[in-house]
């Protein structure tokens, strides 16, 4: 009877996978060197989207002389520049004024003072031409402000005839008038009590005081 001991047995199972003639443990696989990613090329950065500065205005003087609108480099009456520029050939910075007092309600004045950054020598007069206004019925504190007014014929050597203006209460009831047949300039002080001021043919009205 052949007895085998407990100790040879476990000796013989951990004998195995080793090397058979030496009976120690087989050497682990050598490591497997990491796949390295082929660098991604970098993104050359998107173009600037501002234009490069012009050497050019935004506006340049138009063609007074263009008969039709769509002809070449042809005045827009509907562009503050164009018909600053075109009132100036005729009269001077202050027919520049008047222009502006006129065109005041023809549209946004924040887009048209926008505009007139593109030809700054006209911004004085449409400063000045927001204390003016024509002829027409204003309600006071709202559409005129309380203050001393000229008229502006005077600025550009002409004459005021056969002008009537007026001062009214709440009531309608006239507080002051008169009318003019001919004068070189007329001066009306409108006060915080007054309700509404009255222009007929008295061109236009400029703040002085």
């Amino acid at each position: 009877m052949v007895v085998v001991s407990v100790g040879a047995v476990l000796l013989a199972l951990t004998g195995c996978g080793g090397h058979a003639d030496t009976g120690e443990a087989a050497a682990p696989p050598p490591p497997v060197p990491p796949t390295t990613a082929p660098a991604t090329p970098t993104a050359e950065p998107p173009a600037s989207s501002s234009p490069s500065p012009s050497s050019t205005p935004a506006w340049t003087a138009c063609d007074p002389d263009a008969v039709f609108s769509w002809e070449e480099n042809a005045c827009d009456d509907y562009d503050p520049c164009d018909f600053a520029y075109m009132a100036s050939r005729e009269g001077g910075n202050a027919a520049v004024v008047d222009a502006f007092i006129e065109h005041i309600g023809y549209g946004d004045p924040q887009r048209y003072k926008g505009r007139l950054n593109d030809c700054p020598q006209y911004l004085p007069a449409w400063r000045k031409a927001q204390h003016g206004f024509g002829d027409g019925s204003y309600e006071v504190g709202k559409e005129v402000q309380p203050g001393t007014y000229e008229t502006t014929a005077h600025l550009s050597g002409n004459r005021v005839g056969n002008c009537y203006w007026e001062r009214s209460g709440t009531n309608g009831r006239t507080l002051a008038n008169d009318y003019v047949t001919a004068a070189r300039k007329i001066q009306v002080t409108i006060r915080r009590s007054d309700h509404f001021f009255t222009s007929r043919g008295c061109g236009n009205w400029l703040k002085v005081g």
